[in-house]
């Protein structure tokens, strides 16, 4: 009903209100929904699915064909799914207590990524593969960059670009985005972030961020850590005017200095001991070096957030064969991980546990058991006593060999192109 009303606010999508359609834009995008979340799901089942809900209905079952669907997916507004996965976020915050924030101050945590994509032409012409693989070898390849709430777990923003090409590196991308946070907010973020023009400009907004240091920049301290914890104050100078990276407008507005602290301390047994942090938190009564320290370890739920994408939900290839297709369907796997969050941020309300401190694969798991059929609340509350049942365990200064055990597959590379090989092999 809200997507319906959504859809009638905006005057240009006519055509979803003239016509009734079996798919109906609803429809759609829950059985797209379930198709990510259940990884291997293709449109042939997808279809058998929505046959399966008919008859429960006792409606006609609609063609096992799946063009009506493909093309039912391939009318759902990209703009539609973007809203979604804002509201989503929106109502996942809306749900935090202000004892459960950092400091009272909002935290979201930043990263890229990269998804490879079916070897089409349409792909390959605005996503193209990595330009060091040779021609007709390698997938259309596409950089992510997302800022998830620490807290919560949802991805409140995202964007997306081709691997190559000006303005498509992950710090572009986290720049598309300034306009999603508030003063107030906290970013961390690893050193591939870390900028002058980055670190000023938030800042000029009121938002702050904590990030390890980029290796290109001078480091206040020398020699070895002397204690467990060093904190220092510099003054960091704007960087000198360069075409490949300002405008002549976007330079000058930069401001000549910028106050910061370097961070700078050691943890003994891991695999990286000694860390150095930048931070626009200059209050160190407000924000001591070892709270900030404490911080920025948690940056790794990034990390698992991420993980959870790719690898639980099986973002790491998208499916479809259109760039248009792409983008809705790597909207829908953020907008499915949303849903989930929201529904573990539910849970905290009843059990008063974090939504990190349950495990997403039970979640998504859950979901695909009982989310498509909840009509009433206590279908909902079995769906969150389901995710209950399996707790997080924390296992801190855990260290894994960093190596893969399972082989690969016996099969050799491709090397040439594939029709190449499809005609020596026919030879």
């Amino acid at each position: 009903q809200n997507i319906e009303a959504m859809l009638a606010e905006d005057p240009t999508k006519k055509d979803f209100k003239s016509r009734k359609r079996a798919y109906t834009v609803p429809v759609t995008i829950g059985l797209f929904m379930h198709q990510v979340l259940a990884k291997d799901l293709g449109c042939k089942s997808a279809v058998t699915l929505f046959n399966q809900q008919r008859e429960k209905q006792g409606l006609e079952p609609v063609s096992t064909n799946t063009t009506s669907y493909c093309e039912a997916r391939a009318r759902i507004p990209l703009s539609l799914l973007e809203t979604l996965v804002t509201r989503c976020a929106r109502s996942a915050i809306e749900k935090t207590r202000a004892r459960d924030l950092w400091s009272g101050r909002r935290v979201f945590l930043l990263d890229g990524f990269v998804v490879s994509a079916p070897d089409t032409p349409a792909n390959q012409s605005v996503y193209p593969q990595s330009e060091s693989q040779q021609e007709g070898l390698g997938c259309p390849q596409i950089r992510v960059c997302i800022a998830s709430c620490l807290h919560e777990r949802v991805v409140t923003n995202y964007r997306y670009a081709a691997i190559k090409g000006k303005n498509t590196g992950e710090p572009s991308l986290f720049r598309q985005m300034f306009d999603g946070f508030s003063a107030g907010d906290i970013i961390l973020a690893d050193c591939n972030f870390e900028s002058f023009r980055d670190l000023a400009i938030l800042s000029q907004r009121g938002v702050d961020m904590v990030c390890d240091m980029n290796s290109t920049r001078n480091s206040p301290f020398r020699g070895r850590i002397e204690s467990d914890i060093e904190d220092k104050q510099i003054v960091l100078k704007k960087p000198r005017f360069s075409k490949d990276r300002f405008t002549p407008i976007e330079w000058k507005e930069l401001p000549a200095t910028l106050k910061v602290r370097i961070i700078r301390y050691r943890i003994p047994g891991v695999r990286r001991e000694e860390f150095t942090i930048i931070t626009t938190l200059l209050d160190r009564k407000t924000y001591p070096a070892r709270k900030i320290a404490d911080l920025y370890k948690q940056r790794w739920e990034c990390e698992l957030d991420i993980r959870s994408i790719k690898s639980t939900m099986g973002l790491e290839m998208l499916t479809c064969h259109t760039p248009e297709m792409l983008e809705r369907e790597l909207a829908m796997y953020i907008l499915a991980y949303n849903v989930i969050c929201v529904t573990m941020c539910d849970l905290q309300r009843v059990t008063g546990s974090k939504p990190r401190d349950f495990s997403f694969k039970q979640a998504r798991d859950a979901w695909l058991v009982f989310g498509r059929n909840i009509r009433e609340e206590n279908e909902y509350v079995l769906l969150l006593w389901s995710i209950a049942q399996a707790p997080l365990r924390r296992r801190p200064g855990r260290r894994e060999p960093r190596e893969v055990k399972r082989r690969h597959q016996k099969y050799p590379y491709l090397k040439k192109k594939r029709s190449e090989r499809k005609e020596e092999l026919a030879a």
